[in-house]
């Protein structure tokens, strides 16, 4: 407003009137000059700042510090599923009461403001790749327009870091194909690129195995496997339908494969099992220690033991199936003692096996046992005739009924 007076009652002109809305426009376009001014001022800042931090490596983290110094507020980055990427400043803005406007922005792919807050989207194309979370005081037209273009580098930041992710993927995958399934083609080549990712093949590393879901969990499995693997100098990717995670100088291939399972089962909300296996020097030995503990894993599966992690000396008894001289006589083992259930289920389309395992699974109580197998009580009654039949009436009882117990939980072990 410009305001003009006299110290004595008198009209103004025409003409003065005129002068007076003249000095005013004038008046005008200099202030919009001037906050124009402050717009690029701050724009420049923001960019230059960003453009610092994205030829340093800065990432999410990075990217909230600048913005907060530079615009003076506080930050915080979150991803596709509204989770914190990074944060900045004294008090980071609660997302918890900014759903509404978070949507808002989100659809209308602009800007929503709140109070002290502003709400921007992360976008390219028509990709939602995340949003910025802004609180200050006092936000102007300015604010939001840095903020718009602090998004707009946030978007190519999240695109190279995706690209380089997905790239190093690519990478990781294609030397444990070649690690694992021909060590021999090119054994200095491989080690010269196992090295471009991170992974000296003369030192002793733990092989992890891991299984939890169908492929579109596996690629997750596999992307939380590789943050797991990387914070220890190791590498991960995908082999053979599971996830494969090479740990350089792990002493307890045990334990890792139970920390990394309860770490993957507890991201991924579902059940993610692990078998580990310990590999001297050399690529040979990761191939055979991988063999093992891809068998480690099969045999937690296969005693419904999904979600858990061991090794080889975990598996007690069980652990004999991965050794290849005590196999062969385990398998001779189960023939002798229970080949007759298997072969009578084998020619006839019966069930005596498993009704047999469930029996000793429910410590002989015959009410829970018809239960599990979801039979009548009279049809367990003849399925353990015909057991007895078969194997003689002692199967239920002394050693023999050890004997029998340990055959059928081999049998199911190695299938």
């Amino acid at each position: 407003m410009l305001f003009a007076a006299n110290r004595r009652v008198r009209p103004f002109s025409p003409d003065e009137v005129d002068l007076l809305i003249s000095l005013a426009n004038h008046a005008a376009l200099a202030i919009e000059n001037a906050t124009l001014f402050e717009e690029v001022r701050k724009t420049a800042a923001v960019h230059e700042q960003l453009t610092a931090v994205a030829l340093d490596g800065g990432g999410p983290t990075g990217l909230a510090t600048a913005l907060a110094e530079v615009l003076r507020g506080s930050v915080l980055v979150l991803d596709t599923q509204d989770r914190p990427l990074a944060a900045a400043g004294a008090a980071p803005p609660e997302r918890a009461a900014l759903v509404a406007e978070m949507a808002q922005a989100r659809e209308r792919r602009s800007s929503a403001v709140r109070g002290t807050a502003c709400v921007t989207p992360i976008v390219a194309a028509d990709e939602h790749l995340g949003t910025l979370l802004f609180v200050r005081g006092g936000l102007d037209a300015s604010d939001i327009h840095a903020l718009e273009r602090a998004a707009q580098a946030a978007a190519l930041m999240l695109l190279g870091e995706r690209t380089v992710a997905e790239v190093e993927h690519r990478l990781r995958g294609e030397i444990l194909d070649d690690l694992l399934g021909a060590p021999h083609r090119d054994p200095e080549g491989l080690r010269r690129r196992a090295a471009l990712v991170g992974l000296d093949l003369e030192r002793r590393h733990a092989v992890l195995v891991a299984r939890g879901g169908d492929h579109g969990r596996r690629r997750r499995v596999t992307e939380l496997a590789g943050g797991h693997a990387a914070g220890s100098g190791g590498v991960a990717g995908e082999y053979g339908g599971n996830t494969v995670v090479l740990l350089p100088g792990a002493d307890d291939p045990g334990s890792a494969a139970r920390t990394l399972a309860e770490a993957l089962t507890t991201a991924t909300g579902h059940p993610v099992t692990v078998g580990a296996e310990r590999a001297a020097p050399g690529a040979a030995a990761v191939v055979e220690a991988h063999r093992d503990a891809a068998r480690c894993l099969d045999v937690l599966i296969a005693l419904d033991r999904a979600g858990e992690g061991a090794c080889r000396e975990d598996l007690g008894i069980h652990g004999i199936l991965l050794g290849p001289a005590g196999r062969d006589e385990l398998d001779r083992f189960v023939r002798r003692t229970i080949g007759p259930l298997v072969d009578h289920d084998a020619t006839r389309g019966s069930d005596l096996v498993r009704t047999a395992l469930t029996y000793f699974t429910c410590d002989g109580n015959l009410g829970r046992t018809a239960t599990a197998l979801y039979i009548h009580v009279n049809t367990l009654y003849q399925r353990i005739d015909r057991i007895s039949a078969l194997l003689g009436p002692q199967w239920r009882h002394g050693d023999h009924r050890l004997q029998v117990h340990l055959a059928l939980t081999m049998h199911r072990t190695a299938g």
